[in-house]
């Protein structure tokens, strides 16, 4: 730190966050007695995460950008990232879940350009922090759970509130930025469209072979 260009600056050296404090403790063996140094692991505020998953791709941590699409598990991505990582098979195990075009729903909502964040078509307002919201899969439409409150799911069969596609009830609707719990849920209903996938194709190959 001396301006010579001999030593490459530390994070801690530039800015001090809340995660660090002065060692006033410290001295010798080079280091000054109001040394920066780590006293505890920085943590991000919920809020703040929420707000990330909200306004960018969980591949990449871009911001989102048009085309955006969901996986089953409520994750946001920018389209053409993902697909190029797809293609070329560079998903990590995370996203294992994604197998293709098919495991995503294109998403219809707009960006507000001022916020980057979606937005509700129903109730016009920004889908961020700890605002909830659903996807319905077969239309693409995410719908925050106050505008989702006047809508009853009484029914087998329903109706997305923007564009009156139908959907099924706790197969078709997708909580976004879930909280862990309702991410087990979700990943234990993923597990069963799956396995319900398998025992179909295995039936329509079966069919195949005796129509042969």
């Amino acid at each position: 730190m001396g301006g010579d260009g001999g030593s490459i600056p530390k994070r801690s050296d530039i800015v001090k966050t809340s995660g660090y404090r002065y060692r006033r403790n410290l001295g010798g063996m080079g280091y000054l007695p109001n040394t920066t140094a780590r006293i505890y692991d920085e943590t991000i505020p919920e809020s703040t995460q929420r707000h990330i998953k909200w306004t960018s791709c969980a591949l990449t941590l871009e911001p989102l950008k048009q085309p955006i699409v969901a996986c089953r598990l409520g994750n946001l991505y920018n389209k053409e990232s993902l697909l190029k990582r797809l293609i070329k098979g560079q998903l990590s195990s995370k996203f294992s879940h994604i197998k293709g075009i098919g495991d995503l729903s294109d998403i219809k909502n707009k960006i507000n350009k001022l916020t980057g964040c979606l937005i509700c078509p129903i109730t016009l307002s920004d889908l961020d922090n700890f605002i909830r919201a659903k996807l319905y899969w077969k239309c693409g439409c995410i719908i925050s759970e106050n505008a989702l409150k006047i809508q009853s799911d009484s029914e087998s069969e329903a109706q997305c509130m923007n564009c009156n596609s139908h959907y099924i009830p706790n197969t078709d609707d997708i909580i976004m930025i879930p909280n862990s719990e309702e991410l087990s849920a979700l990943k234990e209903r993923l597990r069963a469209i799956n396995s319900k996938k398998r025992k179909l194709n295995r039936s329509s190959e079966k069919s195949t072979k005796e129509t042969a």
